[in-house]
């Protein structure tokens, strides 16, 4: 399926808001690796060893994020980021400087940390919605999912339908498995109704 999806224009699915929402966390992005840049080069002006580590470490998250995030419209790093990732930047930022916070520089830096982190959920949250359902939308052009339509299209009777269904319902990824029960649904009400003409034709 992999191979399948990427030959495919998987942001054909989204309105221009839903673009619009991806531009904004990449520009967030952007405007992050300046900030811990520039905190790095202000917070370790003396130890240049010290700079370059904090620059490369904080580059490399935000590279994973745009990675995993943006560019292959993943939700697990996201996730994590947000349950994880953000609380121990805070907290370990705050243990490192708290007696320096008297600096208005400090403070300064501190609170733009504190605000960058807000608009992190801000822009995350928003952007997860998308990639729900560019994940959505690459799953029903996958021959998996075509496969399983045609299948329980072909069915001839509720018990055959609903074994199909059964076994679909077992191939497929736990989070996408619930797109098949309304298919399900309109092929037993279709299938219901062709066996009620049947022992009824005259009705």
């Amino acid at each position: 399926m992999g191979k399948e999806i990427k030959k495919q224009n998987l942001l054909s699915c989204l309105s221009k808001k839903e673009n619009k929402i991806r531009s904004s966390f990449k520009n967030y992005l952007i405007f992050e690796s300046v900030f811990y840049i520039i905190c790095s080069m202000y917070g370790y002006w003396n130890n240049t060893a010290a700079q370059l580590l904090c620059i490369l470490f904080a580059l490399t998250g935000i590279y994973m994020l745009y990675h995993c995030a943006y560019k292959k419209h993943g939700t697990a790093f996201l996730s994590l980021q947000m349950i994880i990732g953000v609380p121990w930047s805070i907290i370990r930022t705050y243990s490192d400087c708290k007696e320096d916070l008297k600096e208005t520089p400090v403070l300064i830096g501190f609170l733009l940390l504190i605000s960058l982190s807000l608009a992190f959920y801000y822009f995350s949250i928003r952007l997860r919605r998308v990639n729900k359902k560019i994940q959505q939308y690459a799953f029903i052009s996958s021959d998996h999912y075509r496969k399983a339509v045609d299948s329980m299209n072909t069915a001839k009777t509720i018990d055959e339908l609903s074994f199909r269904f059964h076994e679909a319902f077992r191939e497929c990824p736990s989070h996408f498995s619930h797109l098949l029960s309304p298919l399900y649904e309109d092929i037993k009400k279709r299938l219901l109704q062709t066996e009620s003409i049947s022992e009824n034709p005259t009705s």
